[in-house]
């Protein structure tokens, strides 16, 4: 049997070298026009203040990261984290671990919120007025103009990354009652499902249907960010920086009020 494949090998090795010649290209090709259609989510329009709004300690650098590396160069960010991640106990060594990693990715102020009342956990239910309260101190502290979250699915299901979805959606429904933030909008990044999440860079075909979407063709960049959480850098979010579109591609909807 062995034999019999080698020989088929030998046989079509010439197809089989330009079959790999074309399939290298053509995803060479998906990435030179990934990058030269990054969408601004907000358009060719002036600078502004986004707010990310997260669940714990290294959300960032996991999950929005492209999208961070994309607007900070053009925009002032700003970041918002509703707990320290103290589920195993390390949540002040996390804190130092978020304001490092805060730096690297050049955020203009990190904001971490310690409140008994949002602890780090699977089980953990956190209350969406209180998630909305922190979030419009922290936009009207900054003069935000965008809110950008997980969506309602929190991309890994976790309960923490929901909750922040509807806490954040229900400080924009408030917000935009007051005239001056009647212009403010919120988007969501956007869940996909268990295939395209870890197919890497092979899931730009799809990301290019969506209309704002950005790019990180650098993972060191994100192992990088990620190194800054020492602590939680264990061998499977190693895994996940390889492998997960979220270190190389974001997309995001605008998220509807009603």
């Amino acid at each position: 049997m062995w034999d019999e494949f080698l020989d088929w090998i030998a046989e079509y090795d010439h197809f089989l070298g330009w079959g790999l010649i074309t399939f290298n290209s053509v995803i060479i090709l998906l990435l030179l026009i990934a990058k030269s259609r990054k969408v601004d989510v907000h358009g060719e329009i002036e600078q502004l203040n986004i707010a990310f709004t997260i669940a714990h300690p290294d959300d960032e650098s996991m999950f929005f990261l492209p999208a961070i590396k994309s607007l900070s160069k053009k925009h002032n960010l700003y970041l918002l984290c509703l707990s320290n991640g103290d589920f195993d106990g390390l949540g002040k060594t996390r804190e130092k671990e978020l304001e490092k990693a805060a730096a690297f990715l050049k955020f203009k102020k990190l904001k971490i919120v310690d409140d008994l009342d949002l602890p780090d956990g699977m089980n953990a239910q956190w209350s969406q007025d209180k998630i909305a309260k922190y979030v419009t101190e922290f936009v009207d502290e900054h003069k935000v103009n965008v809110l950008i979250s997980f969506d309602q699915f929190g991309v890994s299901g976790h309960p923490n990354h929901i909750s922040v979805f509807h806490g954040t959606r229900e400080a924009l429904k408030q917000l935009k009652k007051q005239p001056r933030y009647q212009d403010m909008s919120m988007f969501s990044l956007i869940t996909t499902g268990f295939v395209r999440k870890y197919i890497g860079i092979f899931d730009a075909p799809l990301t290019m249907l969506n209309q704002s979407d950005y790019y990180n063709w650098n993972p060191f960049t994100a192992y990088t960010a990620m190194k800054c959480h020492w602590s939680q850098f264990v061998w499977f979010r190693k895994l996940f920086i390889i492998f997960s579109r979220y270190a190389y591609m974001n997309s995001f909807e605008e998220v509807p009020l009603n």
